[in-house]
């Protein structure tokens, strides 16, 4: 950053406004909340001490508000930073002391978000993005919105340019203003659009599931206020009724989980916009907290296209772009609910050379009976063992029932399985009732391996594991003539292509 730009900006170390405590508050929650299940366990324990001591419960709910509220003040108060010709530092820590400097020529991105408690404010945060993980991210809270784009400005026109005497920086931020006006505007989502999202993506029955330790608590519960509704007063009820009575109150839970995925699909990415800016991608969102992701086209290390079985039945899918660091949802874009000429379209935008038409090829037979042999035979035996033991062999014959609904789950699995190469990508797809399939350039690879077990290796088949800086996909069961040349050619592009994978 030159001296004229850095004259814009206080030099020393700075403090951030007193509303940043807001932040700290947020982010304290949001990690107690995250952890649920690490309390909420707790709580239905010693849920009768807690209803009868409701004075001593209330204490404790106050008392635990404003501790968070006195950690977030000392937490802000913890915390300084300073602009330089150099870079940004950080200073953080209450007990652990940390600076964090970042060079503004490793800035990967610049991003500036709206969280709903800054917006309340008329703040923001702006968060700088290096190329390693988001620990090694720089954020700066509470901020004035011009304050930000100033600064935002700045770094982007050091990372846009070489400097020297012929290029100074006021040219640079000129350019990077039209660019960004030029930005072309890809795909948009509706309200609709979202809905549809909610509905693929709802995991109702995975929280139904996971109650599971607890219907004896919840049938507790429930059961007298069935009798109260004149619903089970006849211990006579023919079975069908009882059926359909239990029918009823299942599509209604699901119902109601339904809806809070679709409210969570909206407030997420309502208004979602996804830009082509010059070499990067440029998704805005959120009906709250308004979030920016910024992505250089460099740095997609994949892209994949998602449909789950209710997805299936919508016509719709998900696209996600992931790059280095792809392990941090927040560093990917997620495009929502596309439809099949959608995504072929935003394909052919990144992929251009990608072939459309290109066939799959199954895996082998044998990845089928290792699914049989270690995990279906295994867990069928176990869950029936202890059914009988438990309930007698008239209750055992009943488990043939999800025996069979699980050997059509990992036959599916085997279906899903596919993979292909051309000069320029990998192609592999998988799933269980729906379907992935992910494109993974050749120029990414960063060091593919071979596997293969003495069983693998007297039917002639290997696995391949390709990585990358974004994760490692791992292809099982193939040819192994066809493996060692898939092998041969991944190791011959990156020695002879020198790709920069970031």
């Amino acid at each position: 950053m030159s001296i004229r730009a850095l004259a814009m900006f206080e030099t020393g170390w700075q403090k951030l406004s007193p509303i940043a405590v807001l932040f700290y508050v947020a982010r304290t929650w949001y990690h107690v909340l995250g952890n649920v299940f690490s309390w909420l366990i707790p709580l239905i324990v010693f849920r009768q001490y807690i209803l009868e001591h409701l004075l001593i419960t209330s204490g404790v709910v106050i008392g635990l508000l404003a501790l968070s509220i006195l950690w977030a003040w000392v937490s802000y108060r913890m915390v300084s930073y300073q602009l330089d010709n150099n870079g940004v530092d950080l200073r953080t820590g209450v007990f652990n002391k940390q600076l964090l400097q970042l060079p503004f020529d490793r800035v990967q991105n610049v991003r500036i978000e709206h969280p709903w408690y800054f917006r309340l404010t008329g703040h923001c945060q702006l968060i700088l993005e290096s190329a390693g993980s988001s620990d090694q991210e720089i954020m700066l809270v509470a901020l004035k919105p011009e304050f930000a784009e100033r600064i935002k400005a700045e770094v982007l026109a050091v990372r846009t340019t070489v400097p020297s005497a012929h290029n100074p920086p006021q040219h640079d931020q000129q350019h990077l203003h039209q660019q960004h006006q030029d930005a072309t505007l890809l795909n948009q989502r509706s309200v609709g659009d979202l809905v549809m999202y909610g509905i693929g993506s709802n995991r109702g029955w995975l929280i139904i599931g996971g109650l599971f330790p607890f219907y004896g608590y919840i049938e507790d519960r429930i059961e007298p206020l069935l009798y109260q509704l004149g619903i089970f007063n006849d211990g006579s009820l023919p079975i069908w009724q009882w059926l359909v009575t239990l029918l009823a109150l299942f599509a209604m839970l699901m119902f109601v989980l339904t809806l809070f995925s679709i409210v969570i699909a909206v407030i997420s990415y309502y208004d979602f916009k996804l830009y082509r800016d010059g070499d990067r991608y440029l998704a805005r969102m959120g009906l709250l907290s308004r979030k920016e992701v910024a992505m250089p086209i460099s740095r997609i290390q994949e892209v994949s296209v998602q449909q789950d079985w209710l997805d299936m039945l919508l016509r719709r899918r998900q696209l996600r772009y992931s790059q280095v660091g792809g392990m941090f949802e927040s560093k990917n874009i997620l495009v929502p609910a596309v439809t099949s000429s959608e995504s072929q379209a935003l394909l052919d935008d990144v992929y251009a050379q990608r072939d459309r038409n290109i066939k799959m090829t199954q895996a082998s037979k044998w990845l089928l009976a290792v699914y049989a042999t270690w995990y279906w035979l295994p867990l069928v035996a176990l869950t029936t063992t202890v059914v009988v033991l438990l309930a007698g062999w008239s209750a055992g014959v009943w488990m043939l029932v999800p025996a069979v609904l699980l050997a059509g789950l990992y036959y599916l699995r085997w279906r899903r399985w596919g993979y292909a190469m051309d000069g320029e990508f990998i192609y592999l797809q998988s799933g269980w009732l729906g379907k992935k399939t992910t494109l993974i350039p050749l120029a990414k690879l960063q060091q593919p391996s071979l596997l293969q077990t003495p069983l693998m290796r007297r039917r002639g088949l290997m696995s391949i594991d390709w990585v990358t800086a974004g994760g490692v996909h791992r292809l099982p069961f193939i040819n192994e003539a066809q493996a060692r040349a898939m092998y041969d050619f991944a190791l011959f592009e990156i020695e002879a292509k020198s790709p920069n994978w970031m």
